[in-house]
This record gives C-alpha cells, structure tokens and sequence, in this order.
C-alpha cells in the first residue's frame, strides 16, 4: 500500500470517529444521551421518531444514523489532505468532494427530518463554508506566490530597486 494511500485511510478512520464524537456530542446535548435524571429521560435514544418511522425500524435507523456520521466524518477528515498538484486535478477533486458532502448532508437532514425541513437552508451553509475555506486558501497561496517570486526577484518592487542602484 502506497504512503497515499494509507494517508487517506488514515484520515478517513480519524474523521470518521470523529464523526461519531460529533453525533454523541449532539446527542448529549439534545438531551437524548443522559445518564442522570428520572428513568423516563435516562438512556441512549440517538434518532427521533421521524427516522424510525421513515425506516421501519429504530435498530435500522440507529445504525443508518452512525454510518451518515461516519461518512460525514471522513469526508472532513479526507478535506485535511492535498488534493493534487495539478490545478485541473485539484479542480475535479475539490468538485467531487463538495458534491460528495452536499448529498451527503441532504441525505442527513431528509432523513433526519423527512420532509418537515428542507435540505436548502443546510446545503447553502454548507457552499457558504466551502467558498469561505477556498476564499482562506486563495489569500494565503496568493501571499505565499508573492514571497517566492520577491525571494526569486521577479517582482517589480525588487527590480526597480536594483535599477535604482
């Protein structure tokens, strides 16, 4: 296995658990995972009646509710990673993930919901957060440029100064 390779599984392992520490999180903090107070809000409940009645089973909709964390998770986790070197590269690799999260993420809220909320509202903060992370990286690629070409001289500020000498 190439040190790639295992750089993306790892990756996708931590997020993934990561995932499910998110899902526990929002759990606890719903109230749904408690182990104090009287029996009746006592236990581990981690999906509401709608999943449930949606998939015909809470056993089946606990299980569906750990997986889409889980692929939640490890699509963040993969994020940590350069995509490619290759602008056009990057390009697809950036698009394939965004849709991979988005669908993701409508899958979630549909299933989490069905149909009493729409997916838009969570998919347009999700595209807010992409264009928020990409407009972060272009400023720092962009400074990043501007030292490596001051450092090789091919800015115009360093070769005035020479001409002025």
């Amino acid at each position: 296995m190439t040190e790639t390779k295992k750089a993306w599984l790892a990756r996708i392992l931590i997020g993934g658990l990561c995932g499910w520490a998110v899902l526990l999180l929002i759990g606890f903090i719903a109230g749904s995972l408690s182990l104090f107070g009287p029996p009746s809000f006592r236990g581990f409940q981690f999906v509401d009646g709608t999943m449930e009645h949606l998939l015909g089973s809470e056993a089946l909709a606990v299980a569906v509710q750990f997986v889409l964390f889980f692929l939640l998770g490890a699509g963040a986790g993969v994020a940590t990673l350069p995509f490619a070197d290759d602008g056009k590269e990057l390009l697809l690799r950036s698009v394939l993930h965004f849709l991979y999260m988005e669908g993701l993420t409508a899958l979630t809220v549909w299933l989490n919901f069905a149909g009493h909320e729409s997916p838009l509202p969570w998919m347009a903060a999700l595209a807010l957060l992409y264009v928020l992370i990409w407009g972060v990286r272009w400023i720092f690629w962009w400074f990043e440029l501007g030292a490596i070409r001051e450092k090789l001289g091919l800015t115009r500020r360093k070769r005035q100064k020479e001409e002025a000498r």
